[in-house]
């Protein structure tokens, strides 16, 4: 049995999505499951970046006291796995206590996205680092059976910052099914210039490793743009979306990026993403869609029309490597010959 943890359903993340997507993929492989959910939570990040703090935690509360509850009424067996969305979660501290108390060896897995590892991460500007890489350590080394990781990029920055075992770490992908949000008779034309100025998103959150403040230097530089920053003014992830479909191109000045979701997003609705030539971006996007300074990102933008081409083969591969990703996490454990 497969024992399902999402991330608390946020419109603004894609935790909504990952838990439909994950949930159809475990149906259709003939994966055993079962849905472990925490409480209602008010949808709303009121303080924090990715998620809210105070709300994650009292959420991710309610998801160990239901994974307790199945432990202790005898429902947990060798073999069984916890699969988490998020693994970095308090709650595998609480397994790893109970599975070792108990002498039962039911398996910890899941997908991780950020943490203190990462100079740039939420946890890391807010000082956190002096006590979760204590955490980290204990989690990814000796408690976690496996992780999954969107890109190498990835788990080279984990095991070059925490005492990892690499065998542990497992580059998948992450899922992403574009059908799910882009009409399926969505045209990728060339809108801008005819008739009207050409339309930049930039469909980040407003964080300080995401740098939303180039964005003046850019409109400067760029004066016949229409510049439109998603974050402030689109209330739905159906505006964000239908907003995404209105633009020509998506620009990322972004620090830290384990997989950038955004760009996909911003590629499958129809903007070509321009990416600055790092992180995990160098593994996903053609060197044509990237740039080396602003200077560069300016004179691709001042022709951007010309990189449809590049723009069609990212989403293709992208999508390709989103639809396996599940699939493959799946392919690794039921090959540790896990209950799955």
């Amino acid at each position: 049995m497969l024992y399902n943890i999402p991330i608390e359903p946020l419109e603004e993340r894609y935790s909504v999505q990952w838990a439909k997507w994950f949930q159809e993929h475990f149906d259709s492989a003939d994966v055993p499951h079962t849905h472990i959910t925490g409480n209602a939570t008010s949808g709303v990040i009121k303080d924090g970046a990715f998620l809210d703090v105070v709300e994650t935690h009292v959420y991710k509360a309610y998801t160990i006291l239901s994974m307790l509850e199945r432990i202790q009424s005898g429902k947990v067996h060798d073999d069984d796995v916890f699969f988490f969305h998020d693994i970095w979660d308090p709650g595998l501290t609480t397994l790893a206590y109970v599975r070792d108390g108990l002498g039962l060896n039911f398996k910890i897995a899941g997908c991780l996205h950020a943490g203190s590892y990462d100079c740039n991460d939420f946890l890391a500007r807010k000082g956190m680092t002096s006590w979760a890489a204590s955490c980290e350590f204990a989690w990814f080394r000796e408690i976690a059976d496996a992780i999954f990781v969107a890109t190498p990029y990835h788990k080279r920055l984990i095991c070059g910052t925490r005492q990892v075992d690499p065998s542990g770490v497992h580059v998948t992908g992450f899922p992403m099914y574009p059908d799910d949000f882009v009409p399926k008779d969505i045209h990728w034309d060339i809108a801008g210039g005819v008739g009207r100025p050409p339309r930049l998103a930039f469909p980040h959150r407003l964080d300080p490793e995401k740098h939303p403040e180039l964005l003046h230097e850019l409109a400067v530089r760029l004066p016949n743009w229409n510049i439109i920053v998603t974050k402030k003014f689109c209330n739905s992830k159906k505006k964000y979306y239908e907003t995404l479909q209105a633009c020509d191109a998506a620009v990322s000045f972004a620090d830290q990026e384990t997989w950038g979701i955004a760009m996909q997003e911003a590629l499958f609705c129809g903007a070509i993403p321009f990416v600055p030539n790092r992180l995990s971006y160098v593994e996903m996007y053609p060197d044509e869609l990237r740039y080396k300074d602003m200077d560069d990102l300016v004179n691709k933008l001042t022709s951007w029309w010309e990189y449809r081409g590049p723009m069609v083969r990212a989403a293709f591969s992208l999508e390709k490597a989103g639809r396996q990703a599940i699939g493959n996490m799946i392919t690794i454990m039921r090959a540790k010959g896990w209950n799955v």
